[in-house]
């Protein structure tokens, strides 16, 4: 795969390209596969690892003199290839874990795992290219904030417009938030999200706070009993 995203013409991804998706990938799919593992698809930090990514992507490609929009095109097409990778790593894990609980064989479900990769290339794209014809990606139909935010990285890099200051404010937020005790993902999906998209993460969190707080309780009464 990793030659066929080198080689086709199609795909605007030089050696340095492919070089960067094979050591990315190799890092990235393993950290998806074990906080999945450890906690659930739903903690799966792909917008993150996707973002983090497009940045030293477009910044080395810039540096080695692919530039403009071909070298757009190049870092999102990395950006794209991780994206897959990651998703399909913590899937892969979750899926097995659960084979793994309940027995399953695991040949069986590599397998499966085959089949439903495939038939996911063969259709998400076409409605994916469909949405985008029908209403265009960024509109107010589909606000696309996370495609918005990755389009604002490679344009900014690229035309010495982003603001590094910001970034290195991100960072130092990230460093603090973590030493705190905060969730680092969670505090930066409250950022950037619209309120629209994270109220409903709030609101699941507020649940899962309430149902964690009455099984302790439950629990501390079985114990004195």
């Amino acid at each position: 795969m990793i030659l066929l995203v080198w080689l086709v013409p199609v795909i605007p991804v030089n050696f340095l390209g492919a070089l960067l998706v094979v050591v990315f990938g190799f890092f990235f799919a393993t950290v998806s596969s074990r906080l999945v593992g450890l906690v659930g698809s739903s903690n799966n930090p792909a917008s993150g690892m996707v973002i983090a990514t497009l940045l030293i992507a477009t910044v080395l490609l810039k540096l080695v003199g692919q530039e403009g929009m071909n070298g757009m095109h190049a870092a999102m097409a990395i950006a794209s290839v991780i994206c897959v990778v990651v998703c399909t790593a913590g899937d892969t894990s979750q899926d097995l874990k659960t084979g793994y609980i309940l027995k399953a064989t695991p040949w069986k479900q590599q397998v499966g795992e085959l089949i439903g990769v495939t038939a996911s290339a063969l259709t998400i794209g076409v409605i994916l290219h469909l949405l985008n014809r029908a209403w265009a990606f960024g509109s107010d139909e589909i606000s696309a904030p996370q495609a918005s935010l990755m389009k604002l990285i490679t344009e900014g890099v690229m035309e010495n417009s982003i603001p590094w200051t910001l970034v290195f404010i991100g960072a130092f937020l990230t460093v603090v938030v973590s030493l705190l005790g905060v969730p680092a993902l969670s505090f930066a999906i409250g950022i950037y999200l619209p309120v629209a998209l994270s109220a409903c993460v709030m609101v699941g969190g507020v649940v899962r706070l309430l149902f964690e707080q009455s099984k302790r309780e439950r629990e501390e009464k079985q114990e004195l009993i």
